[in-house]
């Protein structure tokens, strides 16, 4: 397992994979268990979370030695954190009343590339939580709280530039 970085769009980013052989083709390819995200924007704290507990596993003073050599180098730099607890709670419910299966049943044979019953979802939810304008919502997913199935790509998030539902 190694911690490996891939440049893209003028960033670096980072995710912890390993190798493993295609059954097929016979081929080592480096197969991602978990992305990082922008190597500039790196939570410290989840990286520190996972070094100590990492630590737990060697011998006692290595962690020191690793860390006075430089191995560890700079972990980053904490820039924000969003809001959950709330669209959380209300995406449950969604969920248990079914209204997440009923819009997807219902919206399947249009083929539609971004997520529509997301993008509802997160209508109610803003108008629930942070009751503002729909023209609003968007930078309310962007900047202050995280909706499952709206994650950022680069930098927009899954919402269309207005083009959210009248």
């Amino acid at each position: 397992m190694y911690v490996r970085e891939v440049k893209s769009g003028g960033h670096a980013y980072l995710s912890l994979a390993h190798n493993r052989r295609d059954p097929d083709s016979g081929q080592v390819k480096a197969e991602v268990l978990y992305n990082f995200g922008r190597k500039d924007r790196i939570d410290q704290n989840a990286l520190r979370r996972l070094v100590r507990s990492l630590a737990r596993f060697l011998e006692p003073g290595e962690v020191e030695q690793l860390a006075g050599s430089g191995a560890l180098g700079d972990l980053g730099a904490f820039v924000r954190a969003k809001r959950l607890g709330g669209t959380h709670v209300l995406d449950g419910i969604w969920a248990r009343l079914g209204i997440d299966e009923a819009l997807r049943g219902l919206l399947k044979a249009r083929r539609f590339r971004t997520p529509v019953e997301r993008l509802l979802f997160a209508l109610v939810a803003q108008r629930a939580l942070n009751p503002g304008s729909k023209l609003d919502v968007e930078s309310w997913v962007r900047d202050e709280t995280h909706v499952n199935g709206l994650e950022q790509r680069g930098r927009a998030t899954a919402l269309p530039r207005h083009g959210l539902p009248a």
